[in-house]
């Protein structure tokens, strides 16, 4: 998928997320997935050395 189509996906699922009003949401999804979603959150360009491990979470404040 092109960059700047998933960067409008990604703020439309943020904001989602955002109007939930929960103290937490759980995504469960491909470590790919999750990597682009990481950079996108950060601003900060990861590596295949930053894929979560299989069947790993990770935590973000947004």
């Amino acid at each position: 998928m092109p960059e700047k189509e998933f960067r409008e996906i990604a703020k439309n699922f943020i904001d989602w997320c955002k109007e939930q009003n929960g103290k937490r949401i759980f995504v469960v999804s491909h470590d790919g997935t999750i990597t682009s979603f990481r950079e996108f959150i950060t601003g900060k360009k990861l590596s295949r050395a930053d894929f979560p491990n299989e069947t790993s979470s990770i935590c973000l404040e947004i």
